[in-house]
């Protein structure tokens, strides 16, 4: 059976008259506080204008070094490669006194780094 049909099917109950009531007044009664003011266009604009100018008068008005940017920085890698006589990403191939101690120290190995 459809949901839908099964649901047509229920009988219906008329609401409360407490319901009715308390909804009568929520729909009555004009919505109280701030959030409920009308705003109009033109104060609106006049907000904006002011927001505008306050920008405006503390872009000028900072000091010069506030403006200046962050020194830039560059790293860069140095790989030096050096050939093995054995294949280097077959860790069973490694003679004992290379091997590597970690997965940490041998992505570091062979790599320096300077700063310019």
């Amino acid at each position: 059976m459809n949901e839908e049909d099964f649901l047509r099917q229920l009988p219906l109950r008329q609401p409360s008259e407490m319901l009715d009531r308390r909804i009568g007044r929520m729909l009555g009664s004009p919505r109280q506080g701030v959030m409920a003011r009308r705003i109009s266009l033109w104060q609106c604009a006049a907000a904006c204008a002011v927001c505008a100018v306050m920008a405006f008068a503390a872009g000028v008005l900072l000091p010069a070094r506030a403006r200046q940017h962050a020194p830039v920085s560059e790293v860069r890698w140095v790989l030096q490669t050096q050939p093995q006589p054995f294949n280097v990403y077959d860790w069973t191939q490694y003679p004992k006194s290379m091997a590597p101690d970690s997965v940490l120290q041998a992505a570091n190995t062979g790599l320096e780094q300077t700063e310019l």
